[in-house]
């Protein structure tokens, strides 16, 4: 069953079906959603992990580098 409210919805419900592009849209979903669970230890250990993973598909997805794949250029 789908959770209620979105501040107590896990990283799978957010992440599933989304564009790994997306990142920075991605992990405000994320964020957003580890109001009620808390920021701190593990959960927030595991809100970098996700991040991390998501910058390296949406660069596999687009043919970039990591660094590349958002947008950014190296300097």
């Amino acid at each position: 069953m789908p959770t209620a409210h979105l501040w107590s919805r896990n990283a799978t419900e957010i992440l599933m079906g989304a564009d790994p592009v997306e990142t920075a849209g991605l992990w405000q979903k994320i964020y957003e959603g580890t109001f009620w669970p808390g920021r701190r230890g593990l959960g927030i250990h595991a809100l970098s992990a996700i991040d991390i993973a998501l910058h390296d598909l949406a660069g596999k997805q687009l043919g970039l580098p990591v660094l590349q794949a958002d947008g950014r250029r190296p300097a």
